[in-house]
């Protein structure tokens, strides 16, 4: 198969071919937008802290999690929340108000992409649009993060952005690029903390380019000193403000992952890359067997070199830092949002190369890479993941259950003037618009660990907030049972089982479950003696045959709104206290409509 022409005696594209790769992303990008509506109800249910943040400063309320509550970093990108509380501000509501970001974030990514790589490839403008299209099309990646309600498709616009200031930069250096390189920098870094090492690592190489490259200049090398010092500078002013607003510079102890080699982190991205990475081989194949010998003439030109070393590198180090040194947990594949984006983009820039190839070269790559894009659209109607017709999915298990119990406790009407303790932060408080203590810490300063409690003094803290609603995993004490040795539970049935022998892996297992015995039954009596158990929250079928778990909904005895709560609690139960064995408890129940989802 041979290359062809040569770039000088190619013949320029014709209309028809300089409007195809347009016309494919745009096909692409619509296919997006369907995928999104059909999936607009996945949300995680991790989705809605950020937005019932977005929503209280939309509101006025500043980063709160309660009406009037402590500032506090309830999320994984700061940048993401405080964007979508001006789009909220807007009048869409924050759901609505997410896809209609993630949408047009989606779209900037593609665009700018597009912009920067279709020129560049002549007739192959198809092939490369094709190639960047199946970012759009991937449901594993691109689809659900624009439809879980967090950060991901957002973050990685900001990065792609940041990149495309960077190229801008290198071709013409100076005082107003390099203040929209240093923009880029920064807004990654507050897309997430992570972002820093992204702009970092952009900042490095343009300073080394114009200071150490052929390229050498002065004024050039100046400016990258500029970028960097602006970042500096409104780091410093960003640092600031956290410390007057918040009290504190670091997320809260609960996003600090560990510092050991993670088990997950590397598997999970093998498998969500490899098999993007299987599906564009042909094509990666033939761009690199027949572009071999046109890269090392390309690569002598110090600018390409820079600029492959901008599209590989600083997704690369993000790569590595959760491959090899951050925990993450399971099947996080959106901590590495930014790698798919660059991928991609990499994919379709190895074709620079062959824009003057033969017809059959170009035919073929064309062809392969129409191909994996409609392999990326038809694979998420052959798995099930999307419909056709299309229809709108609805909500995963976990999250039409939690949506359920906001609900019924919102048709108290009691709002911010209830108080719920329930260990998901997430839809339940969404929905209800209660006041919520989270014992994991998301949400909470002094439950996050920033002041180092001990167990004891967690609980101590919990109750001492005088909360109405009890949503969590333990029973009542028995009566009589006064420390741990003399309850019965605690030596068979649902509390031995599920709660004392539960696996505990990470602090916040911990802190969910109980430091140690002790603490499992002090709860249990705290329960007992100050609360009103309704039941069994629904559907704990649910829970049990997920992670062998029951969510008990109790009510405060001395609540100033108990009548009121127990009435509404009643209504999202679906077992009563004496439909209740503790013992025999895994006896078979009639499967209700909820089962384990994602």
């Amino acid at each position: 198969m041979s290359t062809g022409s040569t770039e000088q005696g190619a013949s320029p594209p014709s209309i028809a071919a300089r409007l195809a790769p347009v016309g494919v992303l745009a096909l692409a990008f619509a296919y997006f937008l369907v995928g999104q509506w059909q999936l607009q109800k996945k949300l995680l249910d991790d989705g809605f802290i950020e937005l019932r943040m977005a929503r209280n400063m939309a509101a006025g309320l500043g980063a709160v999690w309660n009406p009037g509550g402590e500032p506090t970093e309830a999320w994984t990108s700061f940048l993401h929340p405080v964007t979508l509380a001006a789009v909220v501000r807007c009048g869409l509501e924050p759901v609505r108000a997410n896809l209609t970001l993630q949408a047009v974030s989606a779209l900037g990514l593609i665009a700018i992409a597009g912009w920067v790589l279709l020129p560049r490839l002549g007739k192959l403008g198809t092939a490369g649009a094709a190639l960047l299209g199946t970012y759009l099309t991937d449901e594993a990646g691109i689809l659900r993060g624009a439809t879980n309600g967090l950060e991901g498709v957002f973050f990685c616009f900001v990065t792609v952005l940041t990149w495309f200031a960077a190229l801008r930069f290198l071709e013409r250096p100076g005082r107003a690029r390099a203040a929209l390189v240093a923009l880029g920098c920064f807004a990654t870094a507050l897309g997430r903390p992570t972002g820093t090492v992204f702009g970092g690592v952009v900042l490095a190489l343009l300073f080394a380019h114009f200071a150490f490259g052929r390229e050498r200049s002065r004024p050039a090398r100046n400016a990258a000193l500029l970028a960097a010092g602006l970042v500096a500078l409104a780091g410093a002013a960003f640092v600031a403000f956290k410390l007057t607003y918040f009290g504190h510079l670091l997320p809260n102890p609960y996003y600090l992952k560990g510092t050991q080699v993670p088990e997950l982190a590397i598997p999970t991205a093998l498998d969500h890359y490899g098999r993007i990475l299987l599906w564009l081989s042909p094509v990666l194949v033939l761009a690199v067997v027949f572009g071999a010998r046109r890269w090392p003439g390309l690569l002598a030109e110090p600018s390409v070199r820079t600029r492959v070393l901008l599209t590989v590198l600083p997704p690369l180090v993000f790569l590595l830092y959760f491959g090899f040194f951050a925990d993450i947990p399971r099947g996080q594949v959106r901590l590495f949002v930014p790698v798919h984006a660059f991928l991609i983009i990499g994919a379709a820039a190895l074709l620079i190369p062959l824009k003057s190839a033969g017809p059959a070269l170009r035919h073929t790559l064309t062809a392969l890479s129409l191909a994996v894009l409609a392999y990326f659209g038809a694979w998420n109607y052959l798995e099930g993941k999307l419909d056709f017709p299309p229809r709108v999915h609805g909500p995963s298990s976990m999250v039409r259950l939690m949506e359920q119990i906001g609900r019924g406790l919102g048709e108290s009407g009691l709002g911010p003037r209830a108080t719920l303790v329930a260990d998901s932060a997430g839809a339940v408080s969404y929905f209800s618009d209660f006041r919520q203590i989270d014992r994991g810490g998301l949400a909470n300063n002094f439950l996050a660990g920033r002041h180092d409690p001990t167990p004891e003094e967690r609980e101590a803290y919990v109750w001492a907030q005088a909360p109405d609603v009890y949503i969590g995993f333990e029973p009542p004490a028995s009566p009589g049972a006064e420390k741990k040795e003399d309850e019965p539970l605690m030596e068979k049935g649902y509390v031995l089982d599920s709660l004392i022998r539960r696996r505990r892996t990470r602090v916040v297992d911990v802190r969910l479950f109980g430091a140690n015995a002790d603490i499992v039954h002090s709860r249990m009596r705290e329960l007992r003696d100050g609360w009103h158990l309704v039941g069994l929250a629904v559907d704990s079928l649910y829970w049990e045959r997920a992670w062998g778990l029951w969510l008990f909904a109790y009510v405060r005895r001395d609540s100033p709104h108990f009548d009121l709560l127990v009435e509404t609690v009643r209504k999202v139960v679906d077992r009563t206290p004496d439909e209740i064995d503790l013992v025999d408890w895994r006896t078979p129940r009639p499967a209700k409509d909820a089962t384990p989802g994602d």
